[in-house]
């Protein structure tokens, strides 16, 4: 169901600070193509990482924001885990899912945002989620995003196995500033990441973020 898209107070949200979180249980699948190949090769299949002929699914989440003119002015996620107020804030990289009793009560990543502390250039924040070797988001094992505030209310929850099969990243949520106001949109906008390497990927969803707001329909 499309999420129609509404001012935060209209949302009857509360509290003054946002956290996204993402929870998913150890997913693992066999490694195909070149790492594969690795595996089998004799000078490098007895040496870690390159003996498992499987991978555990890493997915992560991040922020882009954007100003008035949709300039990037800062970028969250598992490699730039503050801006420079701390007013958004990354929990940290999380490589698998939860393995253990314990880590099953507990998320595996988190955004934390203080709205009435975001620097004046911030007027769009965006947030993705993604699979960073490309494994479906929807087979995530108990995957599942929220977004709440301080008082522990969820605004929106979205379990990762409703995603079309062949989803490997997701814009996700869309926060607008307007007059001093925070419009929320959960565009749930499938997006291609090419390539995960760290500074192309940050590239490649800073790039999305700007052609989401200037090009809706493009994206």
């Amino acid at each position: 169901q499309r999420f129609i898209p509404k001012a935060l107070s209209e949302l009857d949200v509360q509290g003054v600070n946002l956290k996204l979180s993402l929870s998913y249980a150890d997913t693992v699948f066999a490694k195909v193509g070149i790492d594969a190949w690795l595996t089998k090769l004799p000078i490098l299949k007895s040496l870690t990482p390159f003996r498992s002929h499987k991978r555990s699914q890493d997915l992560d989440i991040s922020c882009v924001v954007l100003d008035e003119q949709c300039n990037v002015v800062d970028s969250i996620w598992y490699a730039n885990l503050r801006n420079a107020n701390q007013s958004l804030r990354h929990t940290g990289d999380s490589l698998q899912g939860a393995s253990t009793y314990e880590e099953n009560f507990i998320n595996q990543e988190e955004i934390h945002v203080r709205l009435k502390e975001l620097p004046d250039t911030a007027h769009h924040l965006l947030f993705f989620v993604s699979s960073f070797y490309k494994h479906p988001l929807a087979r995530a094992n108990k995957g599942v995003v929220i977004l709440s505030d301080n008082e522990n209310r969820n605004i929106y929850k979205l379990s990762l196995d409703t995603l079309e099969k062949h989803t490997h990243a997701l814009l996700l949520c869309h926060l607008q500033k307007i007059d001093g106001e925070f419009l929320l949109d959960m565009p749930l906008k499938v997006v291609e990441i090419k390539d995960t390497q760290p500074q192309v990927f940050i590239k490649t969803l800073a790039d999305l973020s700007s052609e989401y707001i200037l090009n809706p329909r493009n994206l």
